[in-house]
C-alpha cells in the first residue's frame, strides 16, 4: 500500500487533486491488491472490505480501473518485448483529462496522452 502512495506522490503537484486522478493497472496487480490487509480488514473498512465486497473501485480517492490488455512489467517497472520476461503486475496514474477512452471493435480502448497547457 505504500507503494502506491511513493507512486501517487510522483505526480508532484497533481497527487492531491484526487478527483482528477485515475490509477490503471493490470490483473495481476489488481488481484495482488484484493489481498493487501488494509482493504481486507472489515473493523476498518466495515461493508466496504474487500473481503466483503471481493472487489476494489477506489484506492485513497482514486478511481481504479482493470484493463485486461494493460501489460505485466519486468522487476524495473517496464514492459519487455519478451512476454516470459514480464511478471509483475504494473499500475499507472494518470490525470483524468489526458485519459481518452471509448469502445472499439475489441471492446473497451483506453489511451493516456498529453494535454498541451494541462
Amino acid at each position: 500500500m505504500d507503494d502506491l502512495f511513493v507512486l501517487r506522490g510522483l505526480m508532484g503537484l497533481y497527487s492531491t487533486a484526487l478527483n482528477e486522478l485515475v490509477m490503471i493497472t493490470d490483473y495481476t496487480a489488481y488481484n495482488t491488491a484484493l489481498g493487501i490487509a488494509e482493504f481486507l480488514e472489515f473493523q476498518k473498512n466495515g461493508k466496504a472490505s474487500t473481503a466483503i465486497t471481493g472487489a476494489i473501485s477506489n484506492i485513497a480517492g482514486v478511481d481504479l480501473f482493470v484493463h485486461r490488455d494493460f501489460p505485466k512489467t519486468e522487476a524495473d517497472g517496464k514492459a519487455s518485448a519478451t512476454p516470459a520476461n514480464n511478471v509483475k503486475g504494473s499500475v499507472l496514474y494518470a490525470r483524468r483529462p489526458a485519459v481518452q477512452r471509448g469502445y472499439g471493435k475489441n471492446g473497451l480502448d483506453i489511451t493516456v496522452v498529453k494535454v498541451p497547457g494541462l
